[in-house]
């Protein structure tokens, strides 16, 4: 499991790559940066709603994350999501396309393993209930 030495978030002056999706982080957006450690220290830079989704992914079970989540585990998990949760449209939407939607999408609702037997038979899409203050 990768450790974390550090994490903040910056609002980008500059074009970064997003280390999830592959995007452009574009001059004026927030993007998180991690610095991690799994053999070696590397930094690992993400739009704020790829880190959003990524957690949704290792929270509910749908990636076991115990490496870490590469470029290419996130992106094929994302485009799942979409087409079981979103739609599946032709041609495919792209990347940025697909991470904003299911950005909307992951603040009323959070991926839950559906387990009606005991064991994990897929995945089911939860609206949040509000918390009573």
């Amino acid at each position: 499991m990768p450790e974390v030495i550090s994490s903040a978030t910056y609002k980008a002056r500059k074009v970064h790559s997003c280390d999830y999706c592959e995007g452009d982080i574009l001059p004026g957006e927030k993007y998180t940066r991690d610095v991690l450690i799994i053999d070696d220290i590397y930094h690992w830079k993400s739009h704020e709603r790829c880190g959003v989704i990524a957690n949704q992914l290792i929270r509910s079970g749908f990636l076991v994350a115990d490496d870490g989540i590469t470029e290419e585990m996130y992106q094929e998990a994302v485009r799942e999501l979409y087409d079981t949760f979103v739609e599946n449209p032709l041609p495919k939407p792209s990347m940025e396309e697909i991470t904003k939607k299911l950005e909307i999408l992951f603040l009323t609702h959070d991926l839950k393993e559906h387990k009606p037997k005991g064991y994990v038979e897929g995945y089911l899409l939860e609206e949040r209930r509000e918390q009573n203050p």
